[in-house]
């Protein structure tokens, strides 16, 4: 189970003359981010619609938009007419006081936006029962939305996880023959020294050990290949929340490839590094958006 952080939700109910419509959009992060955008009627529940969403989506920077839409035979109670009555009120004392015409002002009240608005009333349990309805089902469709997303880039990390396993073994039959040319080179070298004593054999095998010691990659290519199967495990896992450990694991097989590469001394050994640098720079990529 993998789930991405990135989706969109989105749900609809319908109570007496309203149309309530819930739409949730998630990008990564670190944290759970949520910002919400609703009618002031609402603004009651906003703390229990944050944390709502917050448990739902665990992480990732969330919008959270609640709209509400009335039917036609709804529109005639939009305006909230004590609120013009008091613009209307004010405003023409004010026209009488400064001796000027008031024939503009109700058109120029009806272009205030404030007042397409019914009065505020207090929000009844049967309509903020039908709200959290909405609000549960947006909040589960983002998360089968993440849960597809999540699987199309699970199966691009386990194949750039193989590619990474594939290249450790090709290095690994590239290791005696790397050997023999470690061994060939110094060899040759010391002759062009043009050193008039024989070559002591046997303190060349010694200094060759000695050489070859530090030029050793078993350990590293033990603990990536150990690295690589506990990543494995954590991405096949039912741990819902995984990104940051899977990071910790990428960190690690970085570290490793890393220090084959700095310790290569071979063309092809150092070739196949770098496609193994390749392939984890994508997961990390891909990481960055796993939940």
């Amino acid at each position: 189970m993998m789930h991405s952080m990135t989706g969109f939700g989105k749900a609809t109910v319908i109570y007496a003359s309203k149309k309530i419509s819930i739409e949730l959009r998630a990008l990564n992060g670190r944290y759970a981010e949520v910002s919400l955008k609703i009618p002031p009627d609402y603004k009651e529940k906003e703390i229990f619609i944050r944390k709502q969403i917050a448990t739902g989506l665990q992480r990732g920077k969330i919008e959270c938009s609640i709209t509400v839409d009335y039917e036609a035979e709804a529109t005639t109670n939009l305006i909230n007419e004590n609120l013009l009555k008091a613009y209307y009120k004010q405003l023409k004392n004010t026209t009488e006081h400064l001796n000027i015409s008031d024939a503009d002002l109700l058109p120029a009240i009806l272009r205030l936006q404030q007042i397409y608005s019914p009065e505020k009333i207090n929000l009844n349990n049967e309509e903020w029962l039908q709200l959290e309805t909405a609000l549960k089902r947006a909040i589960d469709e983002l998360v089968a939305f993440r849960s597809a997303e999540g699987e199309n880039l699970k199966k691009d990390i386990v194949k750039r996880c193989e590619l990474i396993a594939k290249n450790a073994t090709h290095i690994k039959t590239l290791l005696p023959g790397r050997t023999n040319k470690i061994k060939e080179n110094l060899y040759n070298q010391i002759q062009q020294l043009k050193i008039k004593e024989e070559i002591d054999e046997n303190r060349f095998e010694e200094e060759l050990i000695y050489y070859l010691e530090k030029l050793d990659i078993t350990e590293e290519l033990v603990r990536l290949s150990s690295h690589l199967k506990g990543f494995e495990q954590l991405a096949n896992n039912n741990d819902l929340i995984k990104g940051k450990k899977l990071n910790f694991f990428a960190q690690e097989l970085g570290r490793e490839i890393n220090t084959i590469g700095a310790k290569a001394n071979h063309a092809i050994l150092q070739k196949t590094v770098v496609e193994m640098k390749d392939d984890l720079e994508k997961i990390k990529e891909q990481l960055l958006n796993i939940l």
